[in-house]
């Protein structure tokens, strides 16, 4: 019997163990496969049944048991109603709780507001910071279109601005930057520097000063005629911006009076104790906005709620307190809720997340590396989201340019095409989400290995 039981001891252990690793007691191990085959979210519904989908940022993990309390408790209590000031300011605490507590960061509240989402935050700022000054017919109209000549050289594809005002983004970036934000105004790119991801500065201060030296356009109410968004940590190379880079990126949006506005929706999720700095814990970053958000962090895309915050610069503060409802909506009233009992409760939770991430990023590389060397695997230390370039193995063949179609059609495997993260210049990667059983990880490398030796 002894026997035996060793015999089932060491086949548990090799069950447990991928590429070297005991995934038995990683969050992600949580829920099988087939369970996962049973939600009705977004990540589980886009593809056919058989299909492993590691796209949309969505977490396959098991609730942060406050949030299931703090819901339990709404809806005993039906308490289901409207958002209210309280709703707000509780959620704004919370995270400036949760600042203090991870990053010794102490970020001023006050004048903070809620809103549904972060990317509706920052469209409110965006307009309320360029306003709605049409574009004269004539030759204005041609000097405004420079960029967008510029950005369809990359194939990035963006509405005729209507606006006065340039947004500008680091690519590759999350695609609702380039679609959403924009909108009505230019919209001008940047590229990371391919080699390290991080910021190219000799082309952010051209495309700073290109998108601030037109002498016709008449300076805003605010005084901007740019926005410069930053994703921090970046979407989706990972990247954890450092102090000096930050403060280096707020010095030149001072020089040529641009306005930063920051995305910090991943700030939660950085693993190997990589420093995270929030930029409103500079004190040069006086004149920043934050827009920041529990949803990535404690998987609660499903609950909509996020929040604005400025810097302590009297101008940004106002900018935020004269937000009206016809630029913002406040975060639903259990949303709100829910994510201020995570950031309130949910530390040890989020280690053992950010735990089981760091061991599901090790064996991402560890297989990538075995089974598909050619591939460029980015992946920084924060979020849970890689960037895949796939130009060794598909440049020349039918799928060059669009490895995501094949890897769907012919791996069974659903990732977010590189293009739509900023043209063609990132046609030949695919995002890949992390956040998932490590076993669907393995399984997912082995499909693509499969693709990749039918070409």
């Amino acid at each position: 019997m002894a026997g035996t039981a060793t015999d089932q001891a060491a086949q548990a252990a090799g069950e447990c163990s991928i590429a070297g690793e005991n995934v038995a007691n990683n969050i992600f191990s949580t829920y099988s496969l087939d369970r996962l085959k049973k939600r009705t979210s977004e990540k589980w519904r886009a593809f056919d049944p058989d299909v492993l989908p590691l796209w949309v940022a969505e977490m396959d993990v098991p609730l942060e048991p406050s949030v299931k309390e703090e819901l339990v408790r709404l809806v005993d209590e039906g308490d289901t109603g409207y958002d209210s000031s309280v709703d707000g300011r509780r959620y704004l605490q919370a995270y400036a709780d949760f600042a203090k507590r991870r990053w010794n960061a102490n970020i001023d509240i006050e004048h903070g507001r809620t809103t549904v989402d972060v990317i509706s935050g920052i469209r409110a700022v965006i307009v309320s910071t360029l306003g709605h000054r049409a574009i004269v017919p004539g030759a204005e109209v041609d000097r405004a279109n420079v960029h967008r000549a510029a950005l369809a050289a990359t194939g990035v594809e963006t509405p005729e601005p209507k606006c006065e005002g340039t947004v500008i983004v680091q690519t590759p970036i999350y695609p609702p930057f380039l679609h959403r934000l924009p909108k009505n105004y230019t919209l001008a790119v940047s590229p990371l520097n391919p080699e390290t991801h991080h910021t190219d500065f000799e082309n952010l201060e051209e495309t700073f000063s290109a998108a601030t030296a037109e002498e016709w356009i008449k300076p805003s109410q605010s005084g901007y005629n740019a926005v410069f968004v930053l994703c921090s940590p970046h979407n989706p190379s990972g990247t954890v911006f450092e102090a000096e880079e930050l403060t280096r990126i707020i010095s030149l949006c001072d020089k040529y009076h641009v306005r930063l506005v920051v995305d910090e929706i991943h700030s939660p999720i950085v693993v190997d104790d990589a420093p995270f700095v929030p930029i409103l814990a500079l004190p040069e970053a006086s004149k920043a906005i934050v827009a920041v958000s529990a949803s990535k962090g404690y998987s609660l895309p499903g609950f909509k709620a996020a929040m604005l915050v400025p810097g302590k610069d009297p101008e940004a503060q106002k900018t935020i307190d004269d937000l009206s409802q016809d630029y913002i909506h406040t975060g639903a009233h259990v949303a709100s809720n829910v994510h201020a009992s995570a950031f309130e409760n949910g530390d040890a939770w989020l280690d053992r997340m950010v735990e089981g991430l760091a061991q599901n990023e090790r064996i991402f590389r560890t297989l990538m590396a075995e089974k598909l060397p050619k591939a460029t695997v980015v992946l920084g230390k924060g979020t849970y989201l890689a960037f895949v370039d796939f130009g060794g193995y598909v440049n020349g063949t039918q799928w060059e340019g669009k490895p995501a179609e094949g890897l769907l059609e012919k791996g069974r495997v659903g990732f977010n095409p590189g293009d739509t993260f900023g043209g063609t210049a990132w046609a030949n990667y695919v995002r890949v989400n992390l956040a998932t059983n490590p076993r669907i990880i393995a399984e997912a490398v082995t499909r693509m290995a499969e693709f990749v030796k039918g070409l």
